[in-house]
């Protein structure tokens, strides 16, 4: 995950860039990431603003020029549109409906199986909250099309069975669908946080990328 940090909607502004479908934004950063790579991201502004997203990684600047520091330039999935929307609209001082999410998303690989009425997807999860999880797949299940997900537990028998609604259905690229848990038992947020908490145990620490904070007086 990348936490890139701004003071404001003006220096998010300053930051953005024209490219590639829905366009992008500079995070200055010394730490690589290989470009091509999608990666969770968290916008985040000094009022406590924060917007998570997805991006792919399309070029890599090194630094040395003092005028132009060292940074990532990150473009916006295809799905990410909406978000995009939001940010920009936010950074323009346009009003915007912003409802803090409760659950933040966590890189976590889990086996999930979902089932509904006349099919079923079997693959493994790329991010994980209580909220819901996305699937690396290749499968098309529509939009609003409700089942249950059975979430992999490590070292346990039985799977972790959620009611779940398909909320995306991503061609790519990266394909995949993402699940919106329909949780009626605050037993089974507490099931999840402890799934969550024991995948992140077992995997290798990463850890998140979080960025200088960028402000005006920060040129790219």
């Amino acid at each position: 995950m990348i936490v890139a940090r701004y003071r404001t909607g003006q220096d998010f502004l300053g930051a953005w860039f024209d490219e590639g479908r829905l366009g992008g934004f500079f995070v200055p950063t010394r730490r690589a990431l290989e470009v091509g790579a999608v990666t969770p991201v968290e916008v985040r502004f000094e009022d406590g603003k924060i917007f998570r997203t997805r991006c792919r990684v399309v070029w890599r600047r090194v630094g040395g020029d003092p005028h132009l520091p060292a940074g990532l330039g990150l473009e916006f999935l295809s799905t990410e549109g909406h978000v995009r929307d939001l940010l920009l609209d936010y950074a323009q001082g346009r009003p915007i409906p912003y409802r803090e999410r409760t659950s933040r998303r966590v890189p976590a690989e889990v086996q999930v199986v979902f089932k509904y009425p006349g099919g079923r997807v079997a693959a493994a999860s790329e991010d994980l909250s209580t909220g819901g999880v996305f699937l690396r797949t290749t499968e098309v299940v529509p939009e609003g099309t409700r089942g249950t997900a059975v979430l992999k537990r490590p070292g346990r028998i039985l799977g972790l069975r959620i009611p779940a609604v398909v909320a995306r259905c991503v061609e790519g690229p990266p394909p995949g669908l993402g699940l919106r848990f329909e949780l009626t038992d605050p037993r089974q947020t507490e099931e999840i946080r402890a799934l969550i908490r024991r995948v992140l145990k077992t995997r290798k620490p990463a850890g998140a990328l979080v960025t200088p904070v960028l402000s005006r007086e920060s040129k790219h």
